[in-house]
């Protein structure tokens, strides 16, 4: 919805100030509002068996079994990529201290589809003394590269992220691909996700998907900026709650496990879009 809408400016059919919109543009907006596929509420139960299953093995297309090790054309492969990304950074005098392989695909708790998470480690004060702000660069250019690439091995997305030295590291497996050891070992869960209360999150998982069912539903009838405004906070409430559960107990926590459910049903990008679509139209005129 959002590349289409960027692409065409077209005014809500019920907007006061474009009650004589013609025919064709009722039709469009409403191809636009019906695009993204609804999620099912019903798929959270299923959704959370499938994030918290453990393999009894790492990826094998990534690692070694034996030792274990990152495959080595993998860990060229993904060197070679934050090497491309650092070199396209406006960083100062900062160096590059390391670069790390984290998250789903560094532990036992991955799919066929977990992200390959690889952290570039910096000193943030070592290129400007205003860190936020240059936490605020990292996240944004990260952000374009993910949109303006598509790069996957085996079928895993990689995604770039740049990590302060000083930032407190939520995932157990982290493996350095600049010293090709791991810095700290992925542990073995329980294989049948025993260890979590599942219901637990599955209860928050659907308090969030109501209200971004409810949200949707609002943008979809009127993209008021009120709606939009709402929209946003929803965005935001959920961001906080993941990182909440991440700084108290970890990748496992119940409030991450709600958010890589919500993730994995389609609600969040289902919210996003509709939300972009919704500013992109508000600010559109005839």
């Amino acid at each position: 919805i959002a590349s289409l809408v960027g692409m065409v400016s077209i005014p809500h059919p019920d907007s006061p100030a474009r009650v004589s919109t013609p025919l064709c543009l009722r039709a469009s907006w409403a191809i636009l509002t019906t695009m993204a596929t609804d999620f099912d509420t019903d798929d959270l139960r299923s959704a959370i068996r499938r994030i918290v299953r453990t393999a009894d093995d790492l990826e094998p297309n990534l690692w070694d079994g034996g030792r274990p090790k990152l495959k080595r054309g993998v860990r060229e492969a993904l060197l070679s990529l934050a090497q491309d990304f650092w070199g396209d950074l406006e960083k100062g005098g900062a160096k590059l201290l390391d670069v790390t392989l984290t998250g789903s695909c560094a532990g036992y708790r991955w799919t066929s589809t977990s992200d390959l998470d690889v952290h570039l480690i910096v000193q943030y004060s070592d290129v400007n003394e205003y860190e936020a702000l240059v936490g605020s660069y990292f996240k944004a250019r990260a952000a374009m590269w993910d949109d303006d690439h598509d790069i996957a091995m085996w079928g895993h997305p990689a995604e770039i992220y740049v990590q302060d030295v000083d930032e407190v590291q939520w995932f157990s497996g982290v493996y350095s691909l600049m010293q090709d050891k791991w810095l700290a070992p992925p542990m073995h869960p329980d294989a049948m996700g025993d260890d979590i209360d599942l219901r637990a999150v599955e209860r928050k998982a659907r308090v969030y998907a109501r209200d971004i069912q409810r949200t949707v539903a609002a943008l979809r009838a009127r993209p008021s900026e009120r709606e939009i405004s709402r929209a946003k906070k929803i965005k935001a409430r959920i961001r906080q709650l993941r990182r909440g559960g991440l700084e108290r107990d970890g990748e496992l926590s119940i409030e991450n496990l709600a958010f890589k459910a919500l993730r994995k049903i389609g609600a969040l990008d289902i919210l996003h879009a509709e939300l972009t679509g919704a500013y992109d139209i508000s600010r559109s005129l005839p």
